[in-house]
Formats: structure tokens, C-alpha cells, sequence
């Protein structure tokens, strides 16, 4: 049995069931209403293939489950409101098929889907993303990237290692940061 659902007062789980190498399901806790931190939470679950869909008032879920090897299906991201901060959240989840949709809310996904040799799309980028650099680097069976939006400030090798890209499309500007190279080893 173990744990099956995590209390509703929590506000963060970082790293709390990192690496818990048998854990099958993620306990219960879309109805964490105060739930803000997820970071690590089930990074390293290399036996986990579902997950409850992430609660709304999520905040940060970097490395949330990456690793996680046997995640065939990414949990529904949708109904967060304040999600800014997804980096590496997926990176490593080999058996991943399709990229989740990306809560408008989302700032940084640098790594996001790093290294999912089995996604073949890539998700549309938030339009307010500013980060999206190494996002879907050594995907190696994506064959449809998504458009860069203008509000993005680094995109360094977000596509890069990639051998079955068929269609992509440039919809944005170069936005000047200092002194920095922005588009540097896109693809």
C-alpha cells in the first residue's frame, strides 16, 4: 500500500520521494490546495508510470520527475495558475511519447524534456517563456519543433543533436540581453 494521498496543508514536497526506485504511482495530491514546491519530488522513480495531474497552486516543479524512465504519459499541467518554473521537470524520461501541453503561466523550461528520445512533437511554448534553452536537446525522434515566441531571452541549444527535425518555424525576434549571444547553438 504505502502512501496513497498527501495532505492537504503541505505547501512543499521537494525531493520527497526522490529516487524511491519501486514507487509504481504517484500518491494522491491534486487536492493539495496549498501545494507550491514539487522540485525533485519524484526525481529518480525509475519504476513510476503514472501521476495525479498537478495541483493549481503549483509553483515550481524543476526536476519533478525527471528520470522517471517508465513515464509514458506526463500528468495534466493544465489546471495550474501559477506554474513559472519547469526546468528539467521531464528531462530523462525516456519512455515520455507526447510532450504535455504548457500552462501559460510557465517562465523558465530550460532541459524540460532534455534527452526524451521518444517525443515526436514538441509542445507549443507559453508566449511569455524565457527560457526554453536545452528544452528538447537529444530528442532525437522529434520531428516537429514549435515556433520560438518573442518573449524569449535564451533558446542556447534548445533543438540541438536532432535527427528527424521535418518542420520548423522562427515566429519571433532577437531580443537584445547585454552582451550575450541569444540564439547561440540553436539547432
Amino acid at each position: 500500500t504505502g502512501c496513497e494521498t498527501l495532505p492537504k496543508s503541505i505547501e512543499s514536497a521537494r525531493g520527497t520521494f526522490q529516487g524511491c526506485e519501486n514507487l509504481k504511482k504517484t500518491p494522491s495530491f491534486f487536492q493539495c490546495s496549498s501545494l507550491k514546491i514539487i522540485t525533485d519530488c519524484f526525481s529518480g522513480c525509475t519504476s513510476l508510470e503514472q501521476s495525479d495531474p498537478l495541483p493549481v497552486s503549483v509553483m515550481e516543479a524543476d526536476g519533478a520527475f525527471e528520470d522517471c524512465i517508465k513515464l509514458t504519459k506526463a500528468p495534466d499541467m493544465t489546471k495550474t495558475n501559477a506554474l513559472s518554473s519547469i526546468n528539467a521537470i521531464f528531462k530523462g524520461c525516456t519512455s515520455l511519447v507526447d510532450a504535455p501541453v504548457i500552462p501559460d503561466s510557465v517562465l523558465d523550461m530550460s532541459e524540460a524534456f532534455l534527452g526524451d528520445s521518444n517525443i515526436y512533437t514538441a509542445s507549443a511554448f507559453p508566449e511569455s517563456v524565457e527560457d526554453i534553452s536545452s528544452a528538447y536537446a537529444d530528442c532525437i525522434s522529434l520531428e516537429k519543433a514549435a515556433s520560438i515566441p518573442a518573449s524569449v531571452i535564451n533558446c542556447d541549444s534548445c533543438y540541438s543533436i536532432l535527427f528527424s527535425l521535418n518542420e520548423f518555424s522562427f515566429l519571433g525576434y532577437c531580443k537584445i540581453h547585454g552582451n550575450r549571444t541569444l540564439f547561440a547553438d540553436l539547432f
